[in-house]
């Protein structure tokens, strides 16, 4: 399932959370349907965010961690104006990838 920058999700029992673009595995998905309530609580597999002027390191930072906490396995930042992505396994796991180089999910 993929949701697009209105899809919100809840993350830990009320945090809600709108990535950017989120991927979640069927699997994870309660009887692999489409969820009905316009917010479901469902942390995606894969969390997208498009980083902006307005986003601070402290509230990125507190995001990653949250979205670990949920149990999101892949979470990527991307930079459009350094073009770069930085791609989180853990909130200490990154790798760094420049607009060369291949993003693989």
């Amino acid at each position: 399932m993929v949701l697009g920058a209105d899809g919100m999700v809840t993350l830990m029992g009320n945090l809600v959370r709108i990535p950017d673009v989120s991927f979640t595995n069927w699997d994870r998905v309660p009887d692999r349907r489409a969820p009905d309530e316009p917010v479901p609580e469902l942390a995606p597999d894969l969390a997208v965010e498009i980083l902006s002027e307005g986003n601070t390191r402290e509230e990125m930072d507190r995001k990653l961690k949250e979205y670990f906490l949920s149990e999101v396995a892949l979470v990527w930042f991307i930079d459009p104006r350094k073009r770069t992505a930085r791609v989180f396994t853990s909130p200490d796991d990154v790798t760094e990838l420049n607009e060369t180089d291949t993003l693989d999910g």
